[in-house]
């Protein structure tokens, strides 16, 4: 079983070897960094819970965590976080041939 590669072409043009680089680079910057986080993510864990077990570590990575869940219940919903903005909206308007900036009337 082994790899047959063959040079990118199309209709007869046969890409430069420097363009299938920058594509392979730009997929392969996207794709590392999901286990880089996921190192980071378990050496910082590792760090801030010293004296506990891998095991521990990837469980305490793997769940959640106790409080989490949404951010607003019914019953203590925070009043102050609903209430909508008082500073009226910016508009911007077209006067005399230029862009010009004004604020509206509540």
């Amino acid at each position: 079983m082994g790899i047959n590669y063959s040079e990118v072409t199309y209709n007869g043009y046969e890409y430069p070897k420097w363009g299938i680089m920058l594509g392979w680079m730009m997929s392969l910057v996207s794709i590392i960094m999901i286990p880089l986080f996921a190192v980071i993510t378990t050496l910082q864990t590792l760090r801030q819970n010293p004296g506990k077990s891998m095991v521990e570590i990837l469980k305490k990575l793997f769940f959640h965590s106790e409080d989490w869940g949404p951010a607003y219940q019914e019953d203590g919903r925070k009043k102050e976080a609903m209430q909508p903005v008082k500073t009226p909206p910016t508009v911007i308007g077209m006067e005399n041939g230029s862009y010009t900036q004004y604020q509206t009337r509540m």
